[in-house]
């Protein structure tokens, strides 16, 4: 009986060594069954930038041991993305849907944890508006620009001075008198065409600066009417509220490049 006990005791002992042998040789296995430290500090500092359905999601790294890379995930969708450091681009997010992203590190078995990150701030993807290049004037092209573009300026031999042309050119949207542009087409928000960068620099030159940088700022007008044409314009609207506003019994801009606004900035130098 005493023998037996003992034969079974030493079995033990060799299946616990065998055991520590196998899994010496299979770290993958030992990370897999254990998952990461407890004593790993989940990713911090998340920071997401919005792009067309997608996101980018910068983060400071974690700290513990067995780290080789990290799952960042969506919210709402569950949606994730993995990669080996900062930054992780979530791809297939829905445009003008609001997300937050949360991160947490990941082993060389594909285990994650043990905390995720805290979530980053929310963000809303959109998609680039990008101007259908049949919406401006017919017949312009980059090859084919309209012709006050090409206008080269008549020196008088008498002065030297820089002639004035009195040529008039009629177009389906506007008029050039004297290089003068003259509108003659109702403008709101989304509108497109060549029209619509000439408000954009008639605002800029005018003070009403439509953008301080980038498109629709000085010197990088562009054909689509947006959000910041609308502000510019309905801060011109009030400032000259006596003339264009009040003669339609409206007390304040509406951002709408009507028949009383066209006329006043028709009329204006």
């Amino acid at each position: 009986m005493q023998k037996n006990q003992f034969l079974s005791g030493r079995f033990f002992v060799l299946a616990i060594i065998a055991l520590f042998v196998f899994f010496g040789s299979q770290p993958k296995l030992v990370h897999a069954a254990i998952g990461l430290s407890s004593g790993v500090i989940p990713p911090t500092n998340l920071v997401a930038t919005a792009g067309n359905a997608q996101a980018t999601i910068s983060f400071t790294a974690s700290t513990g041991g067995g780290i080789t890379g990290y799952t960042v995930t969506s919210s709402p969708g569950n949606i994730t993305a993995t990669g080996s450091s900062s930054p992780i681009t979530v791809t297939g997010l829905t445009n003008g849907t609001t997300y937050t992203f949360t991160a947490m590190a990941t082993n060389s078995s594909g285990q994650t944890g043990p905390l995720a990150s805290d979530p980053s701030n929310a963000v809303t993807p959109e998609a680039p508006v990008t101007p259908a290049v049949g919406s401006i004037l017919p017949g312009y092209t980059e090859q084919n620009p309209l012709p006050w573009e090409t206008a080269v300026p008549q020196i008088n031999p008498k002065t030297g001075n820089v002639a004035t042309s009195t040529a008039t050119t009629t177009t389906s949207a506007g008029t050039i008198v004297n290089a003068k542009y003259i509108f003659k087409r109702n403008l709101e928000l989304g509108t497109s065409g060549r029209d619509v960068k000439e408000l954009q620099m008639f605002l800029n030159a005018h003070g009403f600066i439509v953008a301080h940088q980038g498109p629709g700022s000085p010197g990088q007008e562009t054909t689509y009417f947006g959000l910041f044409t609308k502000e510019a314009l309905i801060a011109f609207q009030n400032a000259h509220k006596a003339a264009i506003l009040a003669p339609l019994g409206l007390s304040g801009g509406t951002g709408y490049f009507g028949a009383s606004t066209r006329a006043f900035v028709n009329a204006t130098p």
